[in-house]
């Protein structure tokens, strides 16, 4: 379930380790927009200015596939705080007892915990470029690419901001998700996609490649009206479009639906 209880604790936590670790040693400085976080490589791999380390509290790749692994697995128990849950307590616990050697400069999984991130990263590189690409194609409208690691706009989780003089798509910020498809009734549209954090953007962008098309649905942000349903469905007040886009990469011609 998104938004989850026991992802914000662990995102708390990781936060906590990383800064217990590194913060006293040289690994440890200021990073675009003066916030604090990992600003050396931990590995050969990494970023240079700004680690990938200071991405673990929220990739939930490394915490399925790595991570809980290391720790038998156990069935977390999601909504419950930790502080509510026997089971969320103990891998807490766990976890900040064995925080040199899972997160630590010397760690064996420094290496996979960063190519893991390295991938995730590439292909959000390339979703917000093509939808830079795609909304670009609007007229009256401009993308400016804003997300800088450890910058401001990393931290509010702003992707893309909007430049516009066009009442279809208004000026303001995006955060960029993929989907898999997406349907609707006469209430909702049902997003399949795997969002896993509230944002404070003024727009939810979800983009998705078939073949030689981009297609790109973009909605209000209103987290407080989105809800959830098993299998990653977000729900979405109807209310809620703004656009839908087919962008053809080969003609460069879009066919959009305004609501």
């Amino acid at each position: 379930m998104a938004y989850s209880l026991f992802e914000n604790d662990y995102k708390t936590a990781i936060n906590n380790i990383l800064k217990n670790i590194y913060s006293d040693t040289d690994y440890w400085g200021k990073g675009h927009g003066s916030n604090y976080g990992i600003v050396k490589p931990i590995t050969k791999d990494d970023d240079i200015n700004w680690s990938n380390y200071n991405f673990i509290n929220t990739h939930w790749t490394v915490r399925d596939d790595i991570i809980l692994p290391l720790f038998g697995s156990p069935q977390i128990e999601k909504d419950k705080k930790y502080s509510d849950s026997e089971i969320n307590t103990e891998f807490f616990k766990e976890l900040w007892k064995r925080r040199l050697e899972i997160f630590g400069p010397d760690s064996k999984l420094a290496n996979v915990i960063i190519n893991t991130i390295n991938r995730t990263r590439k292909s959000g590189d390339k979703r917000e470029n093509f939808v830079k690409l795609v909304l670009d194609s609007i007229d009256g409208v401009s993308i400016d690419m804003v997300s800088q690691p450890g910058g401001t706009e990393d931290f509010q989780g702003i992707d893309i901001k909007i430049n516009s003089n066009n009442n279809i798509l208004p000026s303001g910020t995006a955060q960029i998700k993929p989907f898999k498809n997406i349907t609707k009734d006469s209430e909702n549209w049902y997003v399949n996609t795997d969002l896993r954090r509230a944002y404070t953007t003024d727009y939810l962008i979800f983009g998705k490649q078939s073949g030689q098309e981009y297609h790109l649905a973009v909605f209000t942000n209103k987290p407080e009206l989105f809800k959830f349903l098993p299998d990653n469905q977000l729900i979405i007040p109807k209310k809620l479009i703004k656009l839908l886009i087919n962008y053809n990469t080969i003609t460069k011609n879009s066919n959009i639906k305004g609501y």
